[in-house]
């Protein structure tokens, strides 16, 4: 059974932005089945108990990542590069790289993460840039950026570090690579299905996800697959709450014990819900499907807060 079937949005990832509020980004149906790429960020009080429109656009909108800083800062992007920024003074637009030789060359934009000081976007072609003021972005992909003389499929779906001075990006062909004393380095790895997230814990300490139900743990150039039998479904996404690895498939959660074994999370809302994109911050975890938005402050009891549904 499913409570999601007459939901008229669809919604593509989510961002604990606070204690207090969630963010989403969502499309109508309607809308999409035309053509339309309009999209919207959607924000959740939670002392309201309610959703509130916070910018709506006429582009196709993927990842948001929030910068708290003097001024606190959304940022939203999509596949083609287009970036929205919404603070307290209003709303404002930039591409990361609107030139011949980037996005439109290489191919869209996948992720979008917060790295030491500076936000990062990686995709298609292992494009990674780095914003360094309003409306600059560099490339910081020079030993791995695809030359135009390949012309198989290669590209970073995912991206992920604790500082600026080591980062790693995971995509196409199983691909590991890592940034490292301001170069890039191709790792060993034990897989070439498509991997889809990284997600760094430590300094010896990174998991890696993907399709047929990959699950890699390791550090710099030494991994090893993490052998399970619960799933072959695709692994989108992974977070870490309360000292735990959390997964998600479209449909499902997992959690990741400390002697590896892995679990289905029982979310025990009496329906089946759509999920695959997770995030963490401030003691909330919010997992996001494309038809049902969830949270929990435990990993226990979770709370079903689909606009439509509350």
């Amino acid at each position: 059974m499913t409570n999601s079937k007459n939901n008229p949005l669809s919604f593509v990832s989510g961002y604990v932005q606070d204690i207090e509020h969630i963010l989403v980004t969502a499309q109508i149906d309607e809308l999409a089945e035309v053509g339309e790429p309009d999209s919207f960020v959607l924000s959740w009080k939670h002392s309201d108990y309610k959703w509130w429109e916070t910018c709506d656009l006429e582009w196709s909108v993927t990842r948001i990542c929030v910068f708290s800083g003097q001024t606190e800062q959304i940022f939203a992007t999509g596949p083609l590069g287009r970036v929205v920024i919404h603070e307290n003074n209003g709303m404002r637009e930039e591409d990361i790289d609107s030139s011949s030789k980037g996005i439109s060359l290489h191919g869209d934009i996948r992720d979008l993460e917060f790295i030491g000081e500076h936000l990062y976007a990686t995709g298609m072609g292992r494009q990674v840039y780095r914003s360094v003021g309003d409306d600059h972005w560099v490339h910081q992909d020079l030993g791995v950026l695809q030359h135009l003389s390949i012309t198989e499929v290669t590209g970073f779906n995912s991206i992920d570090g604790l500082d600026e001075d080591d980062i790693y990006a995971v995509g196409f062909y199983g691909e590991i690579w890592q940034f490292h004393k301001q170069s890039w380095q191709q790792l060993e790895s034990p897989t070439n299905v498509i991997l889809n997230k990284v997600k760094v814990i430590g300094k010896d300490l990174v998991y890696v996800c993907g399709q047929q139900g990959m699950l890699l743990v390791g550090a710099k150039n030494q991994w090893k697959i993490i052998e399970h039998d619960v799933t072959k479904d695709q692994i989108w996404d992974m977070e870490w709450f309360h000292n735990s690895l959390y997964l998600t498939t479209d449909t499902c959660i997992y959690r990741l014990h400390s002697d590896q074994t892995l679990e289905l999370v029982d979310i025990n809302l009496g329906y089946q819900i759509t999920c695959g994109f997770l995030h963490a911050k401030d003691g909330l975890m919010v997992a996001t499907g494309r038809k049902d938005i969830v949270w929990t402050n435990d990993g226990v009891i979770w709370q079903d807060i689909t606009p439509g549904r509350i």
